[in-house]
């Protein structure tokens, strides 16, 4: 506390004798034993698995929509399109992830670009063969996750989706293993073809 109060001036409109009273205060209410300190930690962990459990889907994404197309939550609208630590949400995973985030970056300097000049882009600079050959499983699997994250990208980002690069996710699609969210993938981008 000496510290601080060398370091505070009359016109920093901070009052130290508040904030030792206060400090002392909480330092009072400090756990006195290590079972006390488990206690109070348990219980906060279980207030916060309460609070969680209350939360909606969408809440629970933790997403500031601001960042998006005011429409885009209104087209994707499954907190499950949206997830980012879902391996099979279109931008969940990593490559999807990155795909996201450089598409709205190069976006603010290309307005007017197809998205099919970044994909292309792209795909040179992270060294994938286009198309993707049967024997070069990092290029098909990159390919088909990026095309996949292009296009959410679009819809989250611009509320639409450009028809070449649907018509080139629904292909990957098509492609890959079968999962729960396949489908609704496939639904939402079939009107954009």
């Amino acid at each position: 506390m000496s510290l601080l109060q060398k370091r505070i001036r009359k016109t920093d409109d901070f009052d130290v004798q508040s904030f030792q009273l206060w400090l002392n205060s909480r330092l009072k209410e400090l756990p006195e034993t290590h079972e006390k300190l488990l206690q109070h930690e348990n219980s906060i962990l279980e207030q916060r698995k309460i609070c969680y459990a209350s939360m909606s889907e969408w809440d629970k994404l933790g997403i500031d929509f601001e960042d998006f197309h005011p429409k885009a939550r209104s087209i994707l609208d499954s907190p499950e399109l949206w997830n980012v630590s879902d391996e099979f949400s279109p931008n969940g995973n990593d490559t999807g992830a990155d795909v996201l985030e450089l598409y709205r970056s190069w976006r603010k300097q290309n307005r007017n670009a197809l998205p099919a000049l970044f994909f292309n882009q792209l795909m040179d600079q992270w060294e994938v063969t286009v198309p993707p050959t049967a024997d070069d499983e990092y290029s098909k699997h990159t390919y088909s996750q990026s095309i996949i994250g292009l296009a959410f990208a679009q819809l989250k980002l611009e509320s639409a989706c450009h028809p070449d690069i649907a018509a080139l996710a629904l292909q990957s699609l098509q492609s890959e293993s079968a999962h729960d969210l396949s489908d609704k993938m496939t639904t939402i981008l079939k009107p954009y073809v």
